[in-house]
């Protein structure tokens, strides 16, 4: 007899498979406790329902047929593979206690232990006993089971009787009982292989779920002026930026024996970090998510971040991973102006990608990797233009500092070559003097955030009036508008001293935030004949009338005398 296996059906059953008085699970079965209710069918069907692999397709692996009846019941069992194989498989079974099984249940004949009756019911037994992983319903097997274990042996040892069968595609084969894992060829990178389902095939219509869940990444930066969470963020030159990457394990995580980690986060180039900084926790939904830093080797190098363990189910690393923990790495990442202009102004913003490399298949060494997610975070630069405030022509030789909300002003550790911005000074005259060019700009006072800025003049260029006091300062408000795109706008209000906003060049596509600033001249004035000669005359009739003064003094003396 032939079963048909309808990898389409929608009706949602388990098989339980009845061999001499011993009840086994198919492992793969989807249902509510360990035995569901049959949904019977003139042929038998299965279907199974794609989880984790959109493009899974499955290698079918026959150890035995049988005729299984509408009410599962399987009789005349007959092996479906080779005596050399069966040879093989009966020495693999004896390393699980099949031999001490066969003569507990009164099996002691020569022929007993390669009896296809005996061997499907000790399997089916030890299936059913491996069912222990308590995060599903039903339960998947671990990666410590028999039942991984021996699928790992079949898939190595016993030539697939199929290949390449597909969720949602009709498949017929001979009654019997039957082993399900992913194709090699079918598993995309960033997708997970189906722990072995193991199946009783015939006698009623069923539905298989793949015994899987993607592994899943997340990448946020953290906004400081709301401490918000998110894709996007802005920051000023010189800032510590707080990120952290989310990662969920496979949801059949427990069905691996070894479990490669790796957060491969690749950082802008305008960023550096510290790898104090980084922490690695796992969060299981407890209040407290525990510390594991110290079981993952963590490396930064050509602004990459790796953050790695080879295997997470080593005891001596045990991270307490399961298929519903969080793998969370955090650390802060200091934006930088390097040479070479690598950090991005405005436009896309500066991003940080992250993927997570994993191992996506039970029992095997592959790897696969997420898509990459991502975050940004933009910056902001000022460019300044001196006028002369009554015949618009433009000024050279100015020179401004720029003070941030924190009373800090920016200053630059490097050189002009290789410069190192930073709001670091505590003074004016410890901040970067900016001075305007020849074309009276400055350009790229860089490493604005959203915020309040104060622009200071110092020096005024040459014949100009150095202003003072709240007359030399001009305060720029910065205001961006980031949603789900990216940065929309970018503006400012400028008030102050002399300057005003310049919204001919400010534009949140370069970044750029424009501020015009004007002097007054200073005028010597000319002074020529009537004003000389009346000082000069002053000057004389002071001295004559002092003269006067003193000898109707003297007069006066001699007269009283």
């Amino acid at each position: 007899m032939r079963a048909r296996i309808n990898l389409t059906s929608w009706r949602k059953r388990a098989v339980t498979l009845i061999a001499t008085g011993a009840i086994a699970l198919s492992s793969g079965a989807v249902a509510t406790g360990m035995f569901p209710a049959a949904a019977y069918a003139v042929t038998g069907t299965v279907t199974i329902a794609q989880k984790a692999n959109p493009n899974a397709t499955y290698d079918v692996y026959k150890l035995f047929t049988a005729d299984i009846d509408g009410q599962n019941n399987a009789t005349n069992v007959k092996w479906a593979i080779g005596d050399t194989q069966v040879t093989a498989l009966v020495a693999q079974l004896n390393k699980s206690g099949y031999s001490t099984w066969l003569t507990t249940n009164g099996h002691t004949g020569a022929d007993d232990a390669k009896n296809p009756q005996n061997a499907l019911e000790f399997i089916t037994g030890q299936i059913n006993a491996s069912l222990s992983y308590d995060n599903h319903d039903p339960k998947w097997v671990t990666g410590d089971s028999f039942a991984m274990g021996f699928a790992q042996w079949v898939s190595q040892n016993i030539t697939p009787e199929t290949t390449g069968a597909t969720a949602g595609t009709p498949y017929s084969n001979d009654e019997g009982y039957y082993l399900f894992l992913t194709s090699d060829s079918s598993l995309s990178k960033d997708n997970v292989a189906t722990a072995p389902i193991w199946f009783p095939l015939g006698g009623s219509a069923t539905t298989i779920d793949e015994k899987a869940k993607p592994a899943t990444i997340q990448k946020e930066v953290q906004e400081d002026s709301t401490g918000v969470w998110g894709k996007l963020a802005d920051a000023e030159i010189g800032q510590e930026v707080p990120y952290r990457i989310t990662v969920t394990v496979p949801g059949n995580y427990k069905s691996f024996t070894s479990f490669y980690a790796q957060v491969y986060d690749t950082l802008p180039e305008g960023m550096t970090l510290d790898t104090e900084s980084v922490r690695v926790y796992v969060d299981n939904g407890d209040e407290h998510p525990q510390d594991v830093t110290s079981n993952f080797t963590i490396k930064f190098v050509n602004h990459v971040l790796t953050v790695t363990n080879e295997d997470t189910m080593d005891d001596s690393t045990n991270t307490y991973l399961n298929a519903s923990s969080k793998l969370r790495v955090e650390y802060t990442a200091k934006l930088s102006s390097l040479a070479g202009g690598d950090i991005i102004y405005g436009g896309d913003g500066n991003k940080n990608d992250a993927k997570f490399i994993f191992s996506n298949k039970p029992g095997s060494s592959s790897r696969g990797e997420t898509n990459e997610d991502k975050a940004k975070l933009y910056v902001y630069r000022m460019n300044v233009d001196k006028f002369d405030q009554a015949t618009q022509e433009a000024l050279a030789g100015a020179q401004f500092v720029i003070m941030n909300s924190k009373g800090k002003y920016l200053a630059n550790a490097g050189n002009e070559q290789a410069p190192n911005w930073g709001w670091t000074a505590d003074s004016q005259a410890t901040a970067y003097k900016f001075k305007t060019d020849e074309s009276g700009t400055i350009n790229d006072i860089v490493g604005l955030d959203e915020g309040t800025y104060t622009l200071i003049e110092v020096k005024a260029p040459e014949h100009y009036v150095t202003p003072s006091g709240d007359a030399a300062k001009v305060t720029i408000e910065v205001t961006s508008s980031l949603d789900g795109n990216g940065l929309k706008t970018l503006t400012a209000t400028v008030t102050g001293g002399m300057g005003k906003l310049d919204s001919d060049t400010t534009s949140g596509t370069t970044g750029t935030v424009g501020v015009d600033v004007e002097n007054s001249k200073n005028v010597l004035l000319a002074m020529t004949g009537a004003e000389g000669v009346g000082i000069g005359g002053a000057a004389v009739v002071a001295i004559g009338l002092g003269w006067w003064l003193i000898r109707r003094h003297r007069a006066n003396a001699e007269q009283n005398a």
